[in-house]
């Protein structure tokens, strides 16, 4: 252990730089803090005891963390991007959305093939998490 902390102490690397480096820019890891730091405040978001639980458990407490979350949470972080709220989700449940899979193809299929009215009326309703989306393609 002494030997660790040694080469640690005379490390000349910049850990906040890679930080910054891997989060995108100073902008996106402040911003990731900033989400971080609402989780953790937040009583709710607290997932003590999580690792005890069955499956079921599981399933049911993220359903409900999920549904808190889009009602509440997302608003007052002002997270309206699917990048930050996949980001939000993954922090607060240490998974992803239940809806990411779906929104993410209702996302692409509206941006490449939706009109401008319809990009206009959906993406904001869908980004604000407003309303849930799905997507649905039938074999032609």
């Amino acid at each position: 252990m002494e030997d660790i902390a040694r080469e640690r102490a005379n490390s000349k690397l910049d850990t906040e730089q890679i930080t910054c480096l891997l989060h995108g820019g100073e902008f996106f890891l402040q911003r990731r803090r900033e989400l971080r730091q609402i989780i953790t405040s937040d009583p709710m978001l607290q997932r003590k005891g999580y690792d005890f639980l069955d499956r079921y458990e599981k399933y049911d407490l993220t359903a409900k963390l999920s549904t808190y979350i889009i009602k509440h949470k997302l608003s007052q972080a002002n997270v309206t991007h699917p990048l930050e709220k996949a980001i939000f989700f993954r922090e607060a449940l240490g998974t992803t959305s239940p809806t990411d899979f779906a929104e993410n193809i209702f996302f692409n299929a509206v941006l490449g093939q939706g009109t401008d009215e319809q990009k206009e009326k959906w993406l904001p309703l869908a980004g604000s998490g407003e309303i849930l989306t799905s997507y649905a393609q039938t074999e032609m």
